[in-house]
């Protein structure tokens, strides 16, 4: 994976797996900041739409 995040070439599925795996990441822990920023539980929380990290 030397070439991970290079544009010259196309992910390949490994590549695409990592990247969802960190967006996820980072939305669930954006979600547990919010959730404790708003006194809520994090499961109280509306989704955001998975347009939104493009996969419409």
């Amino acid at each position: 994976m030397a070439n991970a995040g290079s544009v010259d070439h196309p992910m390949t599925e490994q590549e695409k797996k990592l990247v969802q795996a960190s967006i996820e990441k980072i939305y669930a822990d954006f979600k547990q900041r919010v959730a404790e920023g708003r006194k809520k539980i994090r499961h109280t929380l509306k989704p955001l739409p998975r347009a939104v990290f493009g996969q419409a």
